[in-house]
C-alpha cells in the first residue's frame, strides 16, 4: 500500500508536456539568450501547480590566470524571469584550464495562477565574457524542458 508521511500530500497530474533541444549555442556574451526549449502552455486548472525541469547540457572553462568560467541558465514563462538563474562555476584557470561540463537538472515549482495561455522558455547566459569557452549543447548534447501541471 501507499506509505504516508506527515506533510506529504498526493495530487493529480493534470497534463505533462516537453521539449528537446540539440542546438548549439556558443555563448559569447552576457546577454540572456533564448534556447529551443520553449513551450506554449495553457494550464487546465488556475488554481494547479506548475513544476518546470529542465535538464541542461553546457560546458565552460575558465581564462586566463585571474578568470573563472561560469554558466547560467534560468526559466522564463509569459516573458517574465520565475525562480532564480542557476550558476554553474569553474575555477580559475593558470596553466591548466579549469574545465566544467555540465548535464544536470534545474526546477523550480509555481502556482498556474490562471488558465491563460503562456510561453515556458529556457535562457542561457556566459556572464564571463573574458572566460575560455562556453556553451551550450557542446558537441550537440540534449537538452530538454518539462512541464507538470498537477493538483495538491
Amino acid at each position: 500500500g501507499m506509505v504516508s508521511a506527515p506533510g506529504l500530500t498526493t495530487g493529480k497530474v493534470l497534463q505533462v508536456a516537453n521539449d528537446l533541444d540539440s542546438a548549439n549555442i556558443v555563448l559569447s556574451t552576457s546577454s540572456w539568450t533564448d534556447t529551443n526549449l520553449s513551450i506554449s502552455f495553457t494550464p487546465v486548472s488556475a488554481s494547479s501547480k506548475l513544476l518546470m525541469l529542465a535538464t541542461i547540457q553546457g560546458y565552460c572553462n575558465g581564462g586566463s590566470t585571474s578568470y573563472y568560467g561560469e554558466f547560467q541558465a534560468k526559466f522564463v514563462s509569459g516573458g517574465s524571469d520565475v525562480g532564480e538563474a542557476y550558476s554553474r562555476l569553474t575555477g580559475a584557470a593558470s596553466s591548466n584550464q579549469a574545465v566544467t561540463s555540465i548535464h544536470e537538472a534545474y526546477s523550480y515549482q509555481m502556482d498556474s495562477s490562471s488558465t491563460d495561455a503562456r510561453t515556458i522558455k529556457v535562457q542561457v547566459r556566459n556572464p564571463q565574457t573574458n572566460q575560455n569557452y562556453c556553451t551550450y549543447n557542446q558537441y550537440g548534447g540534449y537538452s530538454s524542458l518539462s512541464i507538470w501541471e498537477y493538483t495538491t
